[in-house]
């Protein structure tokens, strides 16, 4: 069960680089919104793609050049998903002045990491390996300049599940408006209804099962624990990357409507 589980997951991830490669091919067609779901598929499969050699290969060689390198990245991952929605129901992908902000979290973990990112490649082998070993060492395995493991190891769902809320919150308000509630029916609130609702459920999973491993005294219990957990919130993970099987014209275009302009 547990080698059928990682192989949806490597599948699902892999899976979700090539989506996104293939939603940037179509870019001319399908609008540049579709930029920032390219970057939203291909940090969350990265993220997947490092789970899986964590918790189903044990490769060190495999999860040295991700682990703690990709992490600043996936501060740009709940933004993504966030410009997306927005941009779509606004059919304006243009990022506004107080936009910038978004980005402070990404830049703060870049400069936290960056001394790890330019250690020895031996080095970051010896501390995957570690990990490969024992998993229970998550939070205890430095990577950063100034901010803790245990800090990061909270800070990194948490702000994900965040931007998930925020895009909800920007999706239901313009649900609120009657033209758009007439139009409910149509593929385009359809696609960022069940691609919001999967967030939430994604996101939310993975900062719910986060945050009882940290209150939790014991952590090495607790994340031995919280890895069944951790594979359940998987499942909506492969959802979310295969939704493209109900939607394939998101990969050129959405229909643009007017109800959706201010």
């Amino acid at each position: 069960m547990n080698h059928l589980v990682g192989d949806f997951i490597l599948f699902a991830s892999l899976f979700g680089i090539l989506l996104s490669l293939l939603l940037l091919y179509y870019i001319k067609r399908s609008g540049k919104s579709n930029i920032y779901l390219a970057i939203f598929f291909f940090l969350n499969s990265i993220y997947g793609l490092s789970a899986y050699i964590l918790a189903h290969s044990g490769s060190a060689r495999l999860l040295a050049p991700l682990y703690g390198t990709i992490a600043p990245l996936l501060f740009l991952l709940g933004p993504a998903g966030f410009f997306y929605v927005r941009s779509v129901l606004s059919n304006d992908p243009r990022l506004r002045k107080w936009d910038m902000l978004h980005f402070v979290p990404f830049l703060v973990q870049l400069v936290n990491a960056l001394p790890y990112i330019f250690t020895p490649y031996a080095y970051k082998v010896q501390n995957v390996t570690q990990l490969a070993n024992d998993i229970g060492m998550i939070p205890y395995v430095k990577t950063g300049w100034f901010i803790t493991p245990m800090v990061n190891y909270l800070f990194r769902p948490g702000h994900i599940f965040i931007y998930a809320v925020g895009q909800s919150i920007v999706l239901y308000k313009w649900m609120r408006k009657d033209e758009v509630l007439m139009k409910l029916k149509e593929i385009v609130i359809q696609w960022l209804y069940l691609f919001t609702v999967v967030c939430l459920i994604l996101f939310g999973g993975f900062f719910a099962v986060t945050v009882w491993i940290y209150t939790m005294e014991d952590k090495y219990a607790a994340i031995h624990l919280g890895r069944p957990l951790m594979k359940i919130s998987f499942v909506p993970f492969i959802l979310l990357n295969g939704l493209i099987f109900l939607f394939p014209k998101i990969l050129y275009g959405l229909p643009r409507r007017r109800a959706f302009t201010h």
